[in-house]
């Protein structure tokens, strides 16, 4: 994640602006230790990567931004590994530049034995594709399901991989990339009957400070809201939108700092029987590859 102060956070007061204020600790690490080169580059990374889950706020921080990601060299970032999670590229003359002029891409990723061959699109090199049908089918006959990501220049840059399938909802594992998120119905006795009283609590945990997110929790059909009504709520430091439909519950959160919060409503049992829930699932709608799943789970409710 680079080098940050804990402490630089956004708030309502006028100073406390963690972009603008990242940037300016660079610029002045560059004038006083230029040739610590691994901490200023550290510094960079972290702003940068404030890129992926949040915006930059406004015109001067977007701008301060640049100017401190371009004015200082950047050096090779350690600890930056390919995997499927977010991986590394860009940079050398500055922390958007890339050094390999000679190479026309400088990230390669191989999917299943087959290389990506999409051209790169726009200034900041932005590559995608996409394996459907028969295409999928040949993929997969390959035997090999190894992902490599093949990086030939310094800095960072990131990407994900997809594979979207359906299946049962009782089989969708958990899952979490950046966020976790866990279910628990807290109940007033073991043996559910009709007209029991369900708490519904949801634990969020968070690595990094993300905008924008989603959250679907899928009811069984044994139960309906106290509640219908939509609305903001504010919980313990979690603020959301909060809107009931007839299978599930969802949540829009505008921000969400790094740590942990939960959230909590309740239903009441309508219908005897076995029920599956539906799985419980969050997602940065503008960096889906931060995802996080809660699985299903069975509800009996005694005749």
């Amino acid at each position: 994640m680079g080098l940050y102060w804990r402490d630089n956070r956004s708030s309502w007061w006028w100073y406390q602006r963690p972009v603008e204020t990242q940037a300016l600790l660079i610029q002045a690490f560059a004038e006083i230790t230029p040739d610590d080169r691994q901490t200023i580059g550290q510094m960079q990374q972290w702003l940068l990567k404030q890129k992926q889950t949040t915006h930059w706020g406004n015109d001067r921080a977007t701008t301060k931004a640049i100017e401190a990601l371009m004015v200082t060299p950047v050096g090779t970032l350690s600890g930056v590994q390919a995997s499927l999670e977010p991986f590394g590229a860009v940079s050398a003359s500055n922390g958007l530049s890339t050094a390999d002029t000679a190479r026309r891409v400088p990230t390669d990723m191989i999917v299943f034995g087959e290389a990506m061959t999409a051209e790169p699109q726009g200034l900041e090199g932005y590559r995608t594709q996409r394996w459907t049908g028969t295409a999928l089918d040949t993929l997969r006959s390959h035997g090999n399901s190894d992902i490599v990501v093949r990086k030939y220049d310094d800095g960072i840059a990131w990407g994900s991989v997809y594979y979207q399938f359906t299946d049962d909802m009782d089989r969708i594992p958990s899952s979490d990339m950046g966020i976790k998120i866990s279910r628990r119905y807290e109940v007033e006795s073991e043996d559910l009957k009709v007209g029991d009283k369900i708490k519904v609590r949801i634990d969020i945990q968070c690595d990094r400070t993300m905008e924008y997110l989603e959250l679907i929790d899928g009811r069984p059909s044994c139960v309906e809201p106290l509640s219908t009504r939509a609305g903001w709520r504010w919980n313990d430091g979690l603020s959301y939108y909060i809107v009931v439909g007839n299978t599930d519950t969802r949540c829009y959160i505008d921000r969400l700092e790094k740590g942990k919060y939960w959230f909590e409503y309740e239903v009441y049992v309508t219908n005897p029987g076995q029920f599956l829930t539906g799985p419980v699932t969050m997602q940065c709608m503008y960096a889906p590859e931060f995802r996080a799943t809660a699985p299903a789970e069975t509800l009996v409710v005694q005749p």
